[in-house]
């Protein structure tokens, strides 16, 4: 960490939370300045009033122990948050080691009692990693100052004896990442809340109670409760599973490899066939024969895998007593005004944003922008249209943040991971049910990224440009996305949790896919306008076909 702060105490790392004014200078000076220079840290953006340590214990841990900490972030014009940490003091020769290896561990040099050296963050030391999986094998439990850090075994955690070798993943996020001899992968979560955990709560149900098994398997996990029997879920153990990536970066291979091969025979020089509207593409010789030289066979019969893969998940997760945690509830008329009312402040507060930014816009996107913000009332025309009616489905809990980058692929199959929901709503919001077509909304969106992705992060870069690229990345978009959605539909027969119309489901699909679009309007605007024509993109091709 550069410039990082000098601390020099008279007492012992063990009495450090018997001196107050210590304490003081870690919450006012030394923490803020860490979680600005953490990646992991959600509130970089926004103004700490106060932060406090708001609960701490003893982590046992070889040589010499740590310090498990809950700190409390109050902002000037936020909610407050809070972010978990364990802190550990490091000699003067395993300082260094940290600053050569692990210079973003360095929370700041400090001297204990003429001990020099420094404090770091505690998941970089080998010994709090493995005390981490020793303890949830033993389901220990560490009780001090009414705070109580319980930690749970799960079905699938097995021969921790054995494991030699732990490290953390140098791609971090939100939250940690801990690999135990490639077998066990523990994320440990650093922004924490006094609610229900939906990732850890999805994974364990469906790894206990259910018979899916594409998705890591729940092994355990570590919990905090207060004096009151709140509970803070701090991380997961899950069985690591073996996989060559994500499917993003697998569907990006393959639209990769569709631009080339329509570069090489020339056919990118005209327009592509024009579709038949209404048709179903049921397989892969239903499409031109064009497409079927361009697209790869083995990868499009790999969306058919995920579709059933994808249904398989919400039909486990429609599993349970009905009006549980899991089980179906009725999509009611009242649910569907509501989801309504939400998208309609959605696209007001999207659309504002837009109308503000659009002088910022490069010519071509300001265009499609101004186009769509005169297509507002139509787009709100279309949503109430098809929200207005009762369409006789299910709701369900859903994985709720559904995506290609979601999906690892092993190479021959498909893992589901990340079941922490939409990261802008809070705990409470993430375990609502919906209906399934949300998720399903989530991976068509995704594949559209993915066209449209290959288009200016491959094809500009290499300098091809041409007059018809987009076309032929809907028509790739249109086939893929049916394809999907087919045999989605098919593996959910006898379900109940579809409409029984198909008519039905594709109106209330597209009510979603509305939905997200435009919510990815806000998020690129926010983060990466130069990808605002993505979504601008999808809206204008919904719009098109209503």
């Amino acid at each position: 960490m550069p410039n990082a702060i000098n601390l020099d105490f008279n007492f012992e790392w063990d009495d450090l939370f018997e001196h107050p004014k210590a304490i003081e200078r870690l919450e006012q000076e030394v923490f803020p300045a860490y979680l600005r220079s953490s990646r992991w840290f959600g509130g970089k953006a926004k103004v700490i009033d106060k932060l406090q340590i708001e609960r701490w214990l003893v982590m046992p841990l070889p040589k010499r122990n740590g310090y498990f900490l809950v700190l409390k972030i109050d902002y000037q014009d936020s909610l407050p948050e809070r972010y978990a940490l364990t802190i550990s003091h490091a000699s003067e020769g395993t300082t260094a080691e940290i600053e050569a290896e692990h210079p973003q561990a360095l929370i700041a040099y400090a001297r204990f009692k003429n001990k020099q050296g420094a404090i770091y963050d505690s998941i970089y030391r080998n010994g709090y990693r493995m005390s981490l999986i020793q303890m949830m094998a033993n389901n220990e439990v560490l009780e001090a100052n009414q705070t109580l850090l319980s930690f749970y075994k799960g079905t699938y955690l097995t021969d921790v004896e054995e494991i030699q070798q732990s490290k953390v993943l140098k791609v971090e996020q939100s939250n940690s990442s801990i690999i135990y001899d490639n077998k066990y992968f523990l994320k440990l979560y650093r922004k924490i809340d006094y609610a229900i955990n939906p990732d850890v709560e999805v994974t364990r149900f469906l790894s206990e109670k259910t018979n899916f098994r594409n998705l890591p398997l729940f092994a355990g996990s570590a919990e905090l409760r207060n004096e009151k029997q709140q509970s803070l879920i701090l991380g997961m153990l899950m069985q690591l599973v073996d996989n060559e990536g994500d499917a993003w970066t697998y569907t990006l291979k393959n639209t990769y490899s569709y631009f080339d091969k329509l570069i090489e025979t020339a056919a990118i020089q005209s327009e592509p066939p024009t579709v038949v509207e209404g048709k179903d593409y049921t397989g892969f010789k239903d499409m031109p024969a064009i497409f079927q030289q361009a697209i790869d066979k083995d990868y499009f019969n790999s969306v058919k895998l995920l579709a059933q893969r994808t249904a398989e998940m919400h039909i486990a997760l429609g599993k349970g007593d009905d009006f549980s945690s899991f089980g179906t509830e009725p999509l009611t008329l009242d649910h569907q005004n509501r989801f309504l009312n939400e998208t309609r402040n959605l696209v007001e507060s999207r659309f504002n944003l837009l109308q503000s930014l659009t002088n910022i816009l490069q010519e071509n996107v300001g265009d499609l922008a101004l186009k769509i913000l005169n297509s507002r009332e139509k787009l709100l025309h279309l949503l109430e249209d098809i929200l207005s009616n009762p369409l006789a489905a299910k709701r369900i809990r859903i994985h709720g943040d559904y995506h290609l980058g979601q999906v690892l692929y092993t190479g021959d199959d498909f893992i589901i991971i990340d079941f922490e929901g939409e990261p802008d709503k809070p705990f409470a919001d993430r375990r609502n049910k919906y209906s399934c077509l949300k998720d399903l909304a989530g991976m068509v969106r995704s594949f559209h990224y993915a066209a449209y992705a290959t288009i200016y992060q491959y094809l500009n870069q290499k300098g091809a440009r041409f007059l018809h690229v987009e076309a032929w990345a809907d028509q790739w978009y249109h086939y893929i996305g049916n394809y999907f959605l087919n045999n989605y539909i098919d593996a959910l027969k006898g379900s109940k949790l579809l409409p029984q119309k198909r008519s039905s489901i594709l109106k209330l699909l597209q009510a979603y896919i509305l939905e997200k679009a435009v919510y990815e309007l806000g998020y690129e605007l926010n983060n990466r306008p130069e990808w605002v024509i993505i979504p601008l993109k999808g809206i204008s091709y919904i719009l098109k076909r209503y």
